[in-house]
């Protein structure tokens, strides 16, 4: 699990230095070029993510990729707004409109959120939830020969010890 949200999180910030707009005339904009602000506040939730991915906090790492996502979306919210009012001196809304439409998203944004949602993704608890909600269906889940193993429909998981907390065995 880590490695796949290592790869989320290098593609997140790898991301930001990819073109993510495209101003006419100015060129390709990058996250830093965009908005200062928005570029560190897009590292620091990077930064935080990876003390989760390395502490092994699933809980750390899903929080921040969710946050991650909602300032790119509220990023190129703010990015077309701000193109539609840059151009809103203009007499005619047709011509704000045209001019406002030649400020355009590139690709970086698919490797932003790529990233960010593999991160998302990757955050699963391996066997907590599986054992959870299996508890309460008896029939699916049963004791194997083998110590610690259960077999839940037909695959096998080693789970995690839960001290005091009974097992329901398949009589």
């Amino acid at each position: 699990m880590k490695n796949i949200q290592l790869v989320g999180l290098i593609l997140v910030v790898v991301g930001s230095f990819l073109p993510l707009v495209h101003v006419p005339i100015i060129g390709n904009w990058n996250f830093w070029k965009v908005d200062h602000y928005l570029a560190i506040a897009c590292w620091v939730f990077s930064a935080v993510a990876l003390f989760g991915i390395l502490n092994n906090s699933p809980k750390i790492v899903r929080t921040f990729s969710v946050l991650l996502i909602v300032l790119f979306l509220f990023t190129i919210i703010a990015t077309k707004y701000q193109a539609f009012s840059y151009f809103s001196f203009l007499p005619f809304k047709s011509w704000t409109e045209t001019l406002a439409s030649t400020v355009k998203l590139k690709w970086g944004w698919a490797v932003e959120f790529l990233g960010a949602i593999i991160m998302l993704f990757a955050t699963k608890k391996k066997y907590e939830n599986i054992f959870i909600f299996i508890h309460h269906i008896d029939f699916l889940l049963f004791k194997s020969k083998i110590s610690g193993t259960f077999l839940i429909a037909g695959f096998a998981c080693e789970m995690p010890s839960y001290e005091g907390r009974k097992v329901h065995q398949r009589r």
